[in-house]
């Protein structure tokens, strides 16, 4: 687990290293061990020597006009010789990557057999080097893990820039004035010099609706995310058109239809999982929730380690009717026998903390869970731990979420009676207030099945689009007239091409397409490696994703019951009480922390100043609306307004 940053010339014009160093400064807390440079033979590296007179500084001749940087966390192969930048030991390929490949040992024994030398003992990114050396580009298909990677292959003077399949591991980059500037992370970008830096008010109407943007796109106009499962090539000085290497519906394996058949493959999947993301040379901990996702994590981590696992769960300090339940995570730890530690937040701690890493964060998504798993990872570091263990991507792929189970069965009633049936049930139900809870969200879903649209529209939404428009300007709409798309439809229409049709199984596929690399995994990668640390997700895993959609769908909710096969594969494992306890979401008291900190007027006065510079949102909303009706989004404003001021971010 590292940072890279890099600047590729699409022509013979120099390299301008300071630019490198600038990016490489805003990704030092992702490799706290060690930074190193690949620069072209003739370029003077004077401004890398004053930043960093430690720094590993190779030089080389290559045919294309180019430099790298990497700044290490050292995981794998502790040693110096596993340092990146890497090349192969011919000299003839260049890489600069983080992650970690889990089959790294498999391939290599492999790669041995097959006549490749390799010069460090344990490393696996000089597996990835070998790989492509034997394989080319289709070397992907072979890697089991989180990758963000550029690999020079200097005998065809080409690149390629790839993103891992799930998306677990960042990778950004933009063009200017003929050169290629990629990294981890969006604010390194951000640092080039003179570099143009206008809001994307296209990706700023996704934040409204889907919590964050949806890739390729970011909050920045001409900067840009590769997408989960996507490679650039570039050749003879040209950016070549994005290719997808993967999606989850790939799949040729008959689908399972018995029950007990997939309760033992996604057991089994899952324990494999885990038992190569326990690979690592240093110590790994266990984020415990005290849920059903990260209990099974903890069993089978305890299951396949000799010593004691380390978890941690976080708590607010109680406030109004706010409830933890940090109860449930010791009883886990209690009935495994883990060194558990439990950390306590004050709003004060909170606040505090949001306003320092809102200014370190890279794009910001609306989730506030981004303080506290910030706040645990940092204990997590202080305890020695360097890598741990986090649930994202079990909802998603095995149904864990309410919503899309009530999704589930409305459209069936759609396809069974109708829209003008359902309607008139919503037309009518809504006068009765006791029906009308029951009746939530139709009312949004029922003009997309009316449009011939999908009624998912992503896991969670701030804002429903015909309500979103009364946020805006005049200003910001007219500037979104030609620019806003229906993301979700889209992802419909192209789920559709791949002959996709269970309505469950697209929102795996939409959701596992966005909202987890560019929301839940962007959060979790962004606030641990702040500390130095490296998040693994045993449920992000390739083929156990496969083996989710070969499952029929109607095995998934089963007597009403969320993850209702998860459930089942653990009955014999975890207690019964922490399996079938109610669904309780890491709910963040956000509006009791904000006005304990700060009066409405002061948090008023932030919005419509930023909207004196900014003028995208309607201020009758900001001052009026926003605070009497919708108070529960008044976070999001903040974190969005935060980080375009911070980062000055032009309109």
């Amino acid at each position: 687990m590292c940072g890279i940053t890099g600047v590729i010339s699409f022509t013979n014009s120099p390299i301008n290293l300071q630019n490198l160093v600038n990016m490489t400064q805003e990704i030092e807390d992702r490799g706290p061990d060690g930074i190193g440079f690949l620069i072209p033979e003739n370029q003077n590296e004077l401004c890398i020597n004053q930043k960093y007179p430690q720094a590993k500084i190779i030089k080389d001749t290559c045919l294309s006009n180019f430099a790298f940087a990497h700044t290490r966390l050292s995981i794998i192969d502790l040693s110096v010789e596993a340092n990146m930048p890497m090349t192969d030991v011919d000299n003839n390929y260049w890489i600069t990557y983080n992650g970690e490949i889990y089959n790294h040992q498999e391939l290599r024994s492999e790669l041995i057999k097959l006549g490749c030398k390799f010069k460090t003992k344990n490393s696996d990114t000089e597996v990835i080097l070998n790989a492509y050396k034997k394989w080319g580009i289709k070397c992907l298909e072979k890697l089991i893990g989180m990758f963000a990677f550029v690999l020079y292959d200097k005998t065809e003077n080409k690149f390629f820039l790839v993103r891992d399949r799930m998306g677990v591991k960042p990778f950004y980059y933009t063009i200017f004035n003929n050169q290629l500037f990629f990294s981890s992370n969006l604010k390194s970008l951000l640092s080039v010099e003179n570099i143009p830096k206008q809001l994307n008010l296209e990706a700023v109407n996704n934040y409204f609706t889907f919590y964050g943007s949806p890739a390729p796109t970011t909050l920045v106009q001409n900067f840009h995310k590769i997408a989960p499962a996507n490679y650039l090539e570039i050749k003879e000085g040209k950016l070549l058109n994005s290719i997808e290497y993967w999606n989850i519906l790939t799949n040729e394996r008959q689908n399972i239809t018995q029950e007990e058949e997939a309760i033992e493959s996604i057991y089994a999947a899952l324990e494999k999982s885990v038992k190569y993301r326990l690979v690592a040379d240093v110590p790994i901990g266990c984020m415990l929730s005290g849920g059903i996702d990260s209990s099974a994590n903890l069993a089978l981590m305890q299951k396949f380690s000799s010593y004691q696992i380390k978890t941690f769960s976080i708590g607010f300090q109680n406030s109004n009717s706010y409830t933890n339940e940090l109860h449930y995570a010791k009883k886990v730890s209690e009935f495994f026998k883990s060194n558990h530690h439990e950390i306590i937040i004050t709003p004060a701690q909170f606040y505090d903390t949001y306003k320092k890493v809102i200014r370190k964060i890279d794009e910001p998504v609306y989730d506030t869970a981004t303080i506290p798993i910030y706040l645990l990872s940092k204990h997590a570091k202080a305890e020695g731990i360097n890598v741990l263990f986090g649930g994202e991507g079990a909802d998603e792929l095995q149904i864990g979420y309410s919503l899309w189970s009530k999704m589930y069965r409305y459209n069936k009633l759609f396809k069974r009676y109708g829209y003008n049936a359902l309607n008139l049930v919503n037309n009518v139900g809504i006068k009765i207030p006791s029906l009308k809870p029951k009746l939530n969200h139709l009312g949004e879903w029922l003009p997309r099945y009316k449009n011939n649209a999908s009624i998912f529209n992503g896991g969670f939404n701030l804002y429903a689009n015909p309500i979103k428009s009364s946020i805006f300007s005049t200003f910001g709409l007219e500037q979104l007239k030609s620019k806003n798309k229906d993301y979700s439809d889209l992802e419909y229409n192209y789920f559709k091409k791949l002959k996709g049709t269970e309505f469950l199984n697209f929102m795996t596929f939409m959701d596992t397409r966005f909202r987890l690399p560019e929301v839940l995994l962007s959060r979790l990668d962004k606030a641990t490696m702040l500390n130095g640390i490296e998040a693994r997700d045993n449920f992000i895993d390739h083929n156990l994703a496969e083996i989710s959609m070969r499952i029929n769908p109607a095995l998934k909710i089963k007597n009403n019951t969320e993850k209702y096969l998860l459930k089942k594969a653990f009955e014999n494992i975890l207690p019964h009480e922490i399996i079938y306890r109610k669904k309780a979401s890491f709910n963040v008291p956000i509006n009791d922390i904000l006005f304990s900190m700060n009066s409405e007027a002061d948090l008023k006065n932030q919005l419509l100043s930023f909207n004196k510079t900014h003028p995208i949102f309607n201020n009758d909303y900001l001052s009026t609306n926003l605070f009497q009706n919708d108070k529960a989004k008044l976070f999001a404003y903040l974190n969005l307004t935060d980080w375009i001021s911070h980062n000055k971010i032009s309109i």
